[in-house]
């Protein structure tokens, strides 16, 4: 049995808690939303594809203040999609892992915990096709959840509004061109939106982005800067540029543009700094 409680509850916002706090008998608390009608699921409402029913509950769960997440499916002889289950992002309960620290062997390598933010939420939606499979229907919709949910202010830093897009990656990759590191890459970003308020993505997304980039080039850096200095040796006039490499490996690398080589003219050997060469001991 569910109770409501009537006390307001208080949240890190200034602004009134954009849903409703209830009470069961056994104390514990669930939290509804407070959702315009038109935008909250209800059960036998038909839908044309089981994608315009995630489309549906994806704006519900914007509006809501809370993240969905793909849960179980059940798929027919025909290999159709027969049952679809959305789920709360916080459903399930995290992998308890007790552990000593002192038992831990010196190189061993102990994996975090990345289910902590999952705390049993039963709040979804169930959809199933309907029998002569002309769409789906939903079936049931729990909208209680058992954890506060984003207000206005903080929707932004859902796992959805935190995804980074192509002019963040852009800006990651520019910066390490110049020898910026992610996080003041991050800084630089959020001083041009106008302040912490106006952006979505945090220094811990910059960096992961970062190290995926590195990744993705692995072993292959020799062979991009080779590719790249032979491409300018064959549209740029004037440009010089050998190599040499020892088992597999490569050894030297020379250069010199028409710049270079007026200055050579001029002076005779020549030593250039870049900009940056403090940076790197």
């Amino acid at each position: 049995m569910i109770v409501s409680t009537g006390v307001p509850m208080h949240t890190l916002s200034e602004h009134e808690p954009e849903y409703d706090v209830e009470e069961c008998s056994n104390g514990s608390k669930y939290f509804i939303p407070k959702v315009d009608d038109e935008l909250k699921p209800k059960i036998n409402d038909r839908f044309v594809s089981i994608n315009d029913v995630e489309k549906m509950y994806r704006t519900y769960a914007d509006n809501a203040g809370f993240d969905v997440r793909l849960h179980a499916k059940k798929t027919n002889k025909n290999g159709e999609i027969q049952t679809r289950w959305f789920v709360c992002n916080r459903e399930g309960t995290p992998n308890k892992r007790f552990f000593y620290s002192m038992a831990i062997q010196s190189g061993e390598r102990r994996y975090r915990n990345t289910n902590i933010k999952r705390c049993g939420c039963n709040a979804c939606i169930k959809t199933h096709l309907t029998k002569d499979r002309s769409g789906c229907k939903i079936y049931e919709f729990v909208e209680a959840h058992n954890h506060a949910l984003f207000n206005t202010n903080d929707r932004r830093f859902s796992r959805k509004n935190r995804q980074m897009k192509y002019t963040d990656f852009k800006n990651v990759l520019n910066s390490s061109s110049y020898k910026v590191g992610a996080i003041r890459a991050q800084r630089i970003q959020t001083i041009l939106n106008g302040g912490f308020e106006h952006n979505r993505c945090s220094e811990i997304d910059f960096k992961n982005f970062k190290r995926d980039a590195v990744a993705c080039v692995g072993k292959k850096d020799v062979k991009l800067l080779i590719n790249k200095l032979s491409n300018r040796r064959d549209i740029v006039p004037d440009y010089f540029f050998e190599y040499k490499c020892n088992d597999h490996e490569l050894g030297a690398i020379f250069w010199a543009d028409e710049v270079a080589r007026i200055n050579y003219k001029e002076f005779g050997d020549v030593i250039s700094f870049d900009g940056m060469f403090r940076t790197n001991k």
